[in-house]
């Protein structure tokens, strides 16, 4: 009989498919804007959080979810002040609003 409470094992855990289930999206990305922010500072790289929740999330549904973070003051998103230093893959996570690239965010 399999052990699926063991960590070596290749099947998820009773509690870890319930929590998949009810992990939502803004779940999903305020918890990888956490532990960004607890490993690097209060001032966290947007591309960096998007890059974490992609997959499961598309980059559309996680720079929407960021922007419900902003609106509702949990977060404030920041924008770039020099493009030529973001590579090509980090400008396609980045969010854009206003014409501005925000790359930045905090909690408020």
């Amino acid at each position: 009989m399999r052990n699926f409470h063991h960590k070596d094992s290749s099947m998820p855990t009773e509690i870890e498919t319930a929590r998949a289930v009810s992990y939502s999206p803004e779940q999903r990305v305020f918890d990888a804007f956490v532990s960004l922010e607890e490993r690097r500072g209060s001032l966290v790289f947007v591309p960096d959080v998007v890059a974490g929740v992609v997959p499961p999330l598309t980059v559309r549904q996680a720079h929407d979810v960021l922007f419900r973070l902003d609106e509702s003051g949990i977060i404030e998103l920041r924008p770039e002040s020099g493009l030529s230093s973001l590579s090509e893959r980090e400008l396609k996570l980045a969010p854009r609003s206003r014409g501005m690239l925000l790359t930045y965010a905090r909690r408020r």
